[in-house]
């Protein structure tokens, strides 16, 4: 306390030492108030992703999950359709390779028996 004036708390009696803490206190809390404004800001985003995460993972009806896989599979019945007849071929091919290796296996078995008992 200077000259009978009455300061408030934080302020010294120095003149204009004075006013400059009091300016510099004025920037102080407009600088808290956009840090509080940044925090607020960043918890409403984060609240805002989390929402959108639960409902995207939310727990569908089963029915709902087996209609829709249905409808994905009938959407695609020309493709299947085209893959499954490629499959066919390929084993018809493998079918008919194997039934010749055999039948040249059981030949050679019987020429083997016949040097045998020769």
């Amino acid at each position: 306390m200077c000259c009978g004036t009455l300061l408030p708390p934080g302020m010294l009696a120095l003149g204009h030492f004075a006013t400059k803490l009091k300016k510099k206190g004025a920037t102080d809390m407009t600088m808290n108030g956009h840090r509080n404004k940044a925090i607020w800001i960043g918890v409403a985003v984060g609240a805002a992703v989390g929402v959108g995460v639960a409902l995207s993972r939310r727990k569908r009806d089963p029915w709902s999950t087996a209609k829709a896989a249905a409808g994905r599979v009938a959407s695609r019945t020309g493709d299947i359709s085209e893959a499954t007849k490629d499959i066919v071929e390929r084993i018809q091919t493998i079918y008919e390779e194997g039934r010749k290796v055999v039948e040249d296996a059981s030949e050679l078995w019987e020429h083997g028996r016949k040097l045998v008992r020769v």
